[in-house]
């Protein structure tokens, strides 16, 4: 996808885009409820204003923030790296030590990744290792859940962070049909991080379902039914409470696959100070690609990674959500704001106590565009409307298709759209509206979408 063409419009705007925005507002009774700023991209003038420096809980608006921060400090080819160390030769396909594992808070590490991984070691000559898998998570501090997290992180599904994290910590057990009445196939993905029981049927007829509940702290139960003939797999998930014994227990289910023996224990470690070899380097796609997971699809869990890991690079290891928070800070400071026009928690948006502006979200998105070697990736990251990502069951006629791309946001009572606007006369708009006390997320939608039509269509 091309980056947005930077397109004039003639002469000074007049006042009959803020007069359509303003009868929006009046028609749903919107005041102080509402934040609001819209500028040109090109000129940099602002066409409207209404509580635009006023502090507003963002929901996942939040995320851009994250996403211009990591851009700012990390750089958009930065990429995260996971080692796989020996403290030993690797000799006739043995590793008689131990062997390492270092982790960055790589937030991509899928399982297809992690299939990668088992190859390229099996590749390098790895047969068997004798020694213990030693796991270094040091990159990130202890604190694994986020100010936002609350309750049974099982069942709430909340994200759960660490330097060496496996398929955004989500343990998917993968039902598959077989005799009609009998169990259905169940493949864990976790690879046995989890006793599962199975109650999963396979039946002729009916609707597929599948769900986990936690029986106790070390089982859960996966019931459900799919039907005979269905070619794709149903899939329960659960969040992982220790994710890095989650990446090992992954890790060497994908070695057994290989037919790579790991005969000692798995213990935690650090490979600082040590003369380590390395087996084998896995670095993730560039940042810029990375990102795609918070504009596109607001995913939660690579959202915290990325914040842990802006506390690391600037300011050590280990990475935390109060220095990742920091971070954010001072890139909104250097942004021209002062500390008390906003409030960093989290990198998500999860938290409540996030507090920011649209005049704040409008100059992220103008600090992004404006940098040539950014632009492109950045504004491909976004989700475009009725296409994809969070956007892609809103805008769905030819008129507005593909004319919006935003990031949305949404908690109870909260929600935001942010990005850029096609206007037919104008060109190019940057925009962020954020409302708060709307209690019905639909009618949140509807606001948003009825601005974004205005901004389409003046």
């Amino acid at each position: 996808m091309a980056a947005l063409p930077v397109v004039g419009f003639a002469g000074a705007p007049d006042s009959v885009l803020a007069k359509k925005l303003d009868s929006v507002r009046r028609r749903f009774r919107l005041q102080s409820a509402i934040g609001m700023l819209v500028k040109s991209v090109e000129t940099g003038e602002t066409l409207y204003a209404h509580n635009e420096n006023r502090r507003f809980i963002p929901a996942s608006g939040m995320k851009l923030v994250t996403m211009g921060a990591s851009l700012h400090y990390l750089g958009p080819n930065y990429r995260f790296e996971t080692r796989f160390l020996a403290d030993g030769p690797l000799a006739n396909g043995v590793v008689e030590g131990n062997l390492y594992i270092h982790g960055t808070g790589d937030p991509s590490l899928t399982r297809h990744e992690m299939d990668y991984i088992a190859r390229s070691l099996f590749e390098s000559g790895l047969r068997e290792v004798r020694g213990d898998i030693v796991l270094d998570d040091s990159f990130f501090d202890d604190q694994l859940r986020g100010p936002a997290s609350y309750g049974d992180i099982l069942k709430k599904g909340l994200p759960i962070q660490s330097a060496l994290s496996y398929n955004f910590n989500l343990v998917e057990l993968r039902a598959r049909p077989s005799a009609p009445g009998s169990k259905a196939e169940l493949h864990d993905e976790g690879y046995g991080y989890f006793d599962v029981l199975n109650r999963v049927t396979t039946a002729t007829r009916g609707r597929p379902w599948v769900r986990v509940s936690k029986l106790r702290q070390d089982r859960v139960l996966v019931s459900g039914r799919v039907i005979q003939g269905d070619e794709e797999d149903h899939v329960g998930t659960f969040v992982a409470p220790d994710p890095t014994a989650y990446f090992a227990s992954a890790f060497l289910g994908k070695l057994r696959e290989r037919g790579i023996l790991a005969l000692g224990q798995v213990v935690k470690g650090r490979v600082e100070g040590r003369k380590l070899e390395t087996l084998y380097l896995h670095r993730s796609d560039r940042l810029v690609e990375a990102l795609s997971a918070l504009g596109k699809f607001s995913n939660n869990f690579s959202a915290e990674q990325m914040l842990k890991t802006l506390g690391a690079h600037r300011f050590g290891p280990p990475g935390s959500f109060v220095s990742g928070a920091r971070a954010v800070s001072e890139y909104l400071v250097g942004l021209g704001f002062s500390r008390d026009d906003f409030r960093i928690e989290d990198g998500s948006g999860l938290s409540y106590d996030n507090h920011l502006s649209s005049a704040i979200l409008v100059r992220v998105l103008e600090d992004l565009y404006r940098a040539p070697e950014l632009r492109t990736d950045f504004i491909c990251s976004l989700a475009v409307a009725g296409v994809d990502g969070t956007l892609r069951s809103r805008f769905l006629n030819d008129e507005h298709l593909g004319r919006i791309m935003a990031k949305t946001g949404s908690l109870a009572g909260v929600s935001s759209l942010s990005g850029f606007a096609f206007s037919r006369s104008r060109g190019p708009l940057v925009f962020s509206v954020l409302t708060n006390g709307i209690g019905r997320q639909y009618r949140a939608d509807f606001v948003e979408d009825e601005i974004a039509r205005v901004l389409m269509e003046e």
